[in-house]
């Protein structure tokens, strides 16, 4: 994966690499913090923070950047700024640099399952308007002659054989989707 670049970098400290972090991707995520109520300077300490946490997480022996780089920033970056808002909320006091290195979340899976969810609602939004409403009705516990009656098939038989057509087109989509083989790291 050519992000891995910017983990490497990280890790070596490399001057080049890191201007090219702040260069590509903190204007992003500055914005992403106005927008959501924060300041710039709110803005420059959650890049550093999630910049810290990428470099505490990638000392790991098993890491693995299963993830463009900057989706995995910005999903951290993301996480902090809404950790700092909640405890700002709650009135404790202010989220420690512990709390943050420490995530009590595992970003890593919420980041993975996020984008995976993202890649079946894009695939499944390509499907017909037909392929749509059966697997809504389906996903919705609706029984076979239910789906039948309501999308105009002659029985439940024929519903189920247009179901599993449906599921079949949508897992050849999605695996087929540049996204989910770089996910999967195929």
């Amino acid at each position: 994966m050519k992000d891995r670049i910017y983990i490497e970098g990280l890790l070596q400290h490399d001057k080049e690499v890191l201007e090219k972090i702040y260069k590509n991707f903190s204007n992003r995520i500055e914005s992403h913090i106005i927008k959501n109520g924060g300041t710039v300077e709110d803005a420059k300490d959650v890049f550093q923070d999630a910049l810290m946490v990428i470099y505490n997480k990638s000392q790991q022996k098993d890491f693995q950047l299963t993830s463009q780089f900057y989706t995995y920033l910005f999903g951290i970056a993301r996480f902090i700024w809404i950790r700092k808002n909640q405890k700002k909320s709650n009135n404790t006091s202010q989220l420690t640099n512990e709390d943050i290195y420490k995530l009590d979340t595992d970003i890593e899976a919420d980041l993975i399952a996020q984008e995976r969810h993202n890649i079946y609602r894009s695939n499944f939004k390509k499907f017909g308007e037909q392929c749509q409403k059966l697997l809504e009705l389906f996903y919705a516990r609706k029984s076979m002659e239910e789906i039948a009656q309501i999308i105009g098939f002659k029985n439940g038989h024929t519903a189920r054989n247009r179901k599993y057509r449906c599921q079949k087109k949508l897992e050849q989509m999605i695996r087929s989707d540049a996204r989910y083989k770089e996910l999967s790291g195929r």
